[in-house]
């Protein structure tokens, strides 16, 4: 019984308020709908069916405000919502189509005030005389899907009687939504809702809070809600094969693609164990069928993998979860998550981030009487989760349309999505009890294309050829072009080359030899660039110590890598732990070197000698030397200049550490 006082909402319209009071003036959860209607309209018959609609449902006349104890439904005894009639046909023919579908965007974008009203909007194109474009967006606080099909059902109903100038047909309604809502908070409290929470605590007991698939971007801070929808239709071969696939297992269509669907995303996670959301129309008494408003609810699905599972055991699974589901359903969504308390992440929705939605298609093509109706799509209002997959059964086939946060997701990315989709389901229903291991998600032509031709990857490059004779190679085809720049000085190939030249003699008349280790400790100069290439000329092989590092660790690479020689700059000495060996510095010592011979030693090492040795960091344990041959080094360099399209004009920054491979 009504007690006078306004009613409470129902806990999902109170997140809505919630929501809406966050972000004011949002479209967000506007519900817009658009009918193409052809034939002769009578414009005074729709408007009264819309009169009294909104004159049967309390819902079309409610809006919202605070009270003492939170927020309230205020029912209105009137409350006005004319048809907008807006009529294109001044414009040209070629105009028209373009400007009636710009309309209907704009009103599905355009936002109610939950405070005042009315939260239902109507709007009827014209075209011509016998073309109209009919388009209704409602406030999801006051409405869902199934209120949709209540209102197109009834509208139909309505219409057909005032064309003959009858009454309406419809029986009054025993209760409205405001009833449900008061009921619902007056029965979920108590033994009924700790035995409802009972099990659902026990089912999601230790899930993780989070469902990380692969994105196209990193996830933003604060949870975004910017989307676009994708659409595909299974093959009508698939989609039969599916009908009989239902039946055959004792399934419904929901569990099916709900196990599709989860083994698609596991295979993308890597996950084992993770949960996924699905609506429910939330009409579990016969009283509510009739009605308009807000029931729908949200349930929270777990799958758990293990390597040998088939899909027949995760369809089992699935539908042992979704049967339990739907026995506990009337736990409000808001609620769970009040109970549960899930790990706050203000990136993600609470407890799932993909939803899996199936539904009949609404059929609207004789929905009003002596009118041909289509439904028109329009622009997708955003994306409320990661991920939403609906699959919807229509006469063409299964519709599977994939609504995505376009701030995670590529168009791309979401369209091979779709495509290892309807290949997993045809496998998967062709040999139910293979594991799910042992199936690919790729086609054969991307399969081809993974394996085959991202793979051919060999590129002829001079086998036997060491890096410095390719170096020389080039000092001959431009010797007088820059090879080096420090400030305002240059050096030119061929001067590099003689340089290098004299200190590659230099070292053998210290006695290096094939792979003798030579340590390298020199700042970034040209002085670095001449000692590796000298190093390689000699037939040594240069150990790097980045000046920069702690002495033990310099110390402890000098020993460990056996260096017999040591070529340094005359201010890093102090750095450089005491050593037994022949100390240069090729900046102090220069003179002795100078007087050597700039033609180039004749070639003491093989493709397979040792060029350098790399430390790595350590962080696992004590640091490793590793070694790098001349053939390596070879196709590693032209492999960059192949790869960076490296030429006379380019010019390249050294930055890296001497130590890290990138300097080399």
């Amino acid at each position: 019984p009504r007690d006078g006082a306004p009613p409470a909402l129902s806990f999902a319209q109170q997140r809505l308020w919630f929501l809406d009071r966050w972000q004011p003036q949002s479209a967000f959860y506007n519900i817009p709908s658009a009918l193409r209607l052809t034939g002769p309209l009578h414009l005074s018959a729709l408007q009264s069916a819309f009169d009294e609609l909104i004159r049967r449902h309390e819902s079309f006349r409610t809006t919202f405000q605070d009270g003492p104890e939170g927020p309230v439904q205020l029912i209105h005894p009137v409350l006005t919502s004319p048809l907008t009639l807006v009529d294109l046909r001044e414009l040209s023919s070629e105009q028209r189509e373009p400007e009636a579908l710009r309309i209907a965007s704009d009103e599905a974008r355009r936002p109610f005030d939950l405070a005042h009203g009315p939260l239902l909007r109507t709007t009827l194109v014209r075209l011509d005389v016998e073309h109209h474009v009919l388009v209704v967006v409602m406030h999801h606080i006051i409405s869902d899907g199934g209120s949709s099909e209540v209102v197109l059902r009834e509208l139909a109903a309505l219409y057909d009687a005032f064309l003959r100038d009858e009454a309406s047909p419809l029986p009054p309604l025993p209760v409205q939504y405001a009833d449900y809502a008061v009921w619902q908070r007056s029965w979920i409290q108590g033994n009924v809702l700790d035995a409802q929470l009972g099990w659902w605590r026990q089912q999601l007991h230790g899930a993780p809070h989070a469902l990380r698939l692969p994105t196209d971007r990193p996830r933003p801070a604060l949870q975004t809600f910017n989307g676009a929808l994708l659409t595909r239709v299974l093959p009508r071969t698939l989609s039969e094969a599916l009908r009989a696939f239902h039946r055959a297992e004792g399934v419904t269509p929901f569990m099916t693609l709900l196990a599709a669907t989860q083994a698609l995303l596991h295979h993308y996670s890597g996950q084992d164990d993770f949960t996924v959301g699905a609506p429910v129309s939330g009409r579990t008494h016969a009283g509510m069928e009739a009605l308009v408003g807000f029931f729908v609810n949200t349930l929270v699905l777990r799958a758990r993998f293990d390597p040998r599972i088939s899909f027949r055991e995760l369809l089992a699974q699935a539908r042992e979860s979704t049967l339990g589901a739907l026995a506990h359903q009337d736990v409000p969504f808001e609620k769970l998550v009040e109970a549960l308390q899930p790990e706050r992440d203000l990136s993600r929705s609470p407890l799932f981030q993909v939803m899996v939605a199936y539904q009949q298609d609404l059929h609207v093509e004789q929905a009003l009487p002596g009118l041909i109706t289509r439904p028109v799509p329009l622009d997708g209002q955003g994306a409320k989760f990661d991920l939403t997959v609906s699959f919807t059964d229509t006469n063409e086939g299964l519709r599977a349309s994939f609504e995505y946060n376009t701030d995670l997701h590529d168009e791309a990315t979401v369209a091979r999505m779709a495509d290892h989709l309807s290949g997993l389901l045809t496998d998967v229903i062709a040999a139910p009890a293979r594991p799910l291991a042992s199936l690919s998600l790729l086609p054969g032509q991307e399969r081809h294309q993974v394996l085959v031709e991202w793979n051919a990857s060999d590129v002829a490059f001079p086998q036997n050829l060491l890096v410095h004779q390719i170096f020389e190679a080039q000092v001959a085809r431009t010797p007088e072009a820059a090879a080096l720049a420090a400030g305002d000085d240059t050096l030119s190939f061929q001067q590099l080359d003689e340089r290098a030249n004299q200190l590659a003699w230099h070292l053998l008349s210290l006695g290096v030899g094939p792979e003798t280790r030579i340590a390298l400790c020199v700042e970034h100069s040209f002085d670095l660039v001449v000692s590796m290439l000298a190093v390689l000329k000699a037939g040594g092989a240069w150990v790097p110590l980045d000046p920069t590092l702690p002495a033990d660790r310099l110390a402890f690479m000098l020993a460990d890598s056996g260096a017999r020689v040591v070529l340094t700059q005359e201010r890093l000495k102090s750095v450089l732990p005491a050593h037994a060996g022949p100390l240069v510095c090729v900046d102090a010592d220069w003179s002795q070197v100078a007087s050597r011979s700039t033609q180039p030693p004749p070639p003491r090492s093989l493709p397979d000698s040792l060029a350098y040795v790399i430390y790595t960091s350590g962080s696992t344990g004590r640091p490793k030397g590793t070694l790098l041959t001349h053939r390596g080094l070879s196709n590693t360099a032209l492999a960059a200049v192949r790869e960076h399209r490296f030429d006379s004009s380019s010019h390249v920054l050294q930055f890296a550490s001497i130590g890290f491979d990138a300097c080399v």
